[in-house]
């Protein structure tokens, strides 16, 4: 149910918030980082975390995620970076979430189901001029709660700096605009900023990637999200390499392991299509287990 997404980051102490769904990580490989990816951001979902991160995509990419959330909240995505010369990428991204809920009589008694669901389209651009990036992103949201529904507009900007061939460092602010009205009175808008950094370390048939996010959900205290990719190369292209990525985010107060992820990911090239399969589990206490999985393809 919808509830279960609520009482989730009711855990960060927020006052309540409309689409609230746009606080959970897409992409298998960011989320398998704990989140710690807006200094990354650089593959077609980077969109979702900061959209300057996608202009250093030099060909056309698109990833799909699937995910499951407390085994009643499916959640599908589509984000795509369109890089066009001498002028920049355009990113496109789309989401769909959907669940089940239950209607009752005054006695709380069952006597129905509906759905809900959420649609998100939005459309971003980004370049980069030497050592900085920057990137801007306008989302649209229809929402729909039982019979009433309901529109929301938000702005996502962001920018990435270069310190040196190691060190990476990022900043987004998300979801500035218009919550949504189902009612007479207007949801706050889910307004997030992450501020971070990485450290990538190469080697011949290794990368190592480390990295940390300071995030604020609009007036909240800040959460930490860290987390570390490990790439290893066969040296053949065919073959390809395999990744192992773990991560943490505070703030969770769920269980003993709630906030952490693990996950996995495989990249290869086939003639001129390279692509990447990643999964991941996430820990949501004793709310249970999120289970994501991503295609990505480069064209």
């Amino acid at each position: 149910m919808l509830g279960s997404i609520f009482f989730l980051f009711s855990f960060w102490g927020t006052n309540f918030h409309g689409n609230e769904f746009l606080k959970i990580g897409i992409g298998a490989r960011p989320v398998g980082m704990g989140g710690a990816y807006v200094s990354l951001s650089d593959d077609a979902d980077g969109i979702f975390w900061n959209p300057a991160g996608i202009s250093g995509i030099s060909a056309f990419e698109v990833s799909v995620m699937g995910m499951e959330l407390f085994n009643d909240i499916s959640i599908i995505s589509l984000c795509s970076a369109i890089p066009i010369k001498k002028i920049g990428v355009i990113g496109l991204e789309t989401l769909y979430l959907e669940t089940e809920d239950v209607r009752r009589d005054q006695e709380g008694g069952e006597i129905g189901k509906f759905t809900n669901n959420d649609i998100l389209i939005g459309i971003g651009y980004s370049m980069k001029v030497k050592r900085v990036r920057g990137g801007i992103v306008l989302k649209y949201v229809h929402s729909r709660l039982a019979q009433y529904s309901a529109q929301s507009l938000y702005i996502d900007m962001g920018t990435t700096f270069k310190l040196n061939q190691l060190i990476h460092i990022g900043t987004s602010l998300q979801n500035i605009g218009f919550g949504p009205k189902f009612y007479s009175s207007r949801d706050c808008a889910p307004t997030v900023l992450r501020v971070g950094a990485s450290l990538t370390l190469s080697f011949s048939l290794y990368r190592l990637i480390l990295a940390s996010d300071v995030i604020s959900f609009s007036s909240l205290e800040p959460v930490l999200s860290t987390g570390g990719e490990l790439y290893v190369y066969s040296g053949k292209e065919s073959i390809g390499a395999f990744a192992i990525r773990g991560g943490y985010k505070s703030g969770y107060h769920l269980g003993e392991w709630s906030g952490f992820s693990f996950g996995m990911g495989y990249e290869a090239k086939t003639g001129h299509i390279k692509y990447r399969i990643d999964v991941v589990q996430f820990d949501y206490g004793f709310l249970g287990n999120s289970n994501r999985g991503s295609v990505t393809l480069q064209f």
